[in-house]
């Protein structure tokens, strides 16, 4: 099975899926606390019937407290992710212990055969992958030609040096990935254009199985790109009106 964390340094979490993100436990915290918004909603509103008031607050309220929790969540996202690509000489393992304590003791994360992890750098990502059933370390830049080094290998070699670090010292991680070899594959798919590298970084992770990449191209990436649309658009977690979201996307 393989793991993805993703946006690396996020809170860690697993779904019953072979691939699990770091994002979750915010977006639990998300929920959390829109269930808290409407409890508190749903009570003024009672009160307010029994009283025969007005409820003082309203929908449109509660969704920006929605939109509120979403952007805190964002912003505490960007604050960690920085912690893994850091320069290993200022880097402190102890702030994501507990993170790396909770993937291991929850989810088995040092069971997976493949964890993934994305760096976004300069508007450019790329994959890492910690293999544990090759004990290898891969990096997918769908950019970068053969031959030549990823334009990102300081931010990769840094996340593989701090991980190594990181899971040293939660010893019940129990896999020595830094005694893991650097191969770096040469025949996977690569764009042919400036703007997909986050979609073919999803697809390294759907596709590689700890030995081989398997095949897709450009035209694949398009159709996957609608395909997550799709996904985002009809997802239950999405309570956007779509109408409006559409109609100010177009007005744009």
């Amino acid at each position: 099975m393989a793991a993805l964390l993703r946006d690396v340094g996020d809170a860690v979490t697993a779904t019953s899926e072979p691939n699990f993100s770091f994002e979750a436990p915010i977006m639990d915290e998300c929920h959390g606390k829109e269930n808290d918004a409407k409890a508190a909603n749903d009570g003024i509103g009672a009160q307010a019937q029994a009283e025969g008031t007005t409820s003082s607050i309203n929908k449109d309220e509660v969704t920006g407290l929605k939109q509120q929790v979403a952007t805190e969540a964002a912003e505490t996202r960007e604050q960690q992710r920085m912690l893994l690509k850091q320069d290993p000489t200022t880097f402190q393992p102890a702030k994501l212990t507990p993170e790396l304590e909770r993937a291991v003791t929850k989810f088995k994360a040092n069971k997976y055969d493949l964890l993934f992890f994305t760096i976004v750098h300069d508007k450019h990502w790329i994959i890492v992958c910690a293999n544990l059933l090759y004990k290898q370390w891969n990096v997918f830049d769908s950019i970068h030609s053969k031959g030549k080094q990823s334009p990102l290998k300081k931010q990769a070699n840094n996340l593989i040096t701090n991980f190594a670090a990181l899971a040293q010292e939660y010893s019940q991680f129990n896999v020595d990935v830094g005694s893991f070899a650097r191969v770096d594959l040469e025949d996977y798919p690569k764009q042919d254009n400036l703007c997909d590298c986050g979609f073919f970084g999803l697809k390294y992770v759907e596709n590689f199985d700890g030995k081989s990449m398997k095949e897709f191209n450009q035209e694949d990436v398009a159709r996957y790109r609608m395909d997550v649309v799709h996904n985002l658009c009809t997802h239950p977690m999405n309570n956007a009106p779509m109408e409006r979201a559409f109609n100010e996307e177009l007005a744009a």
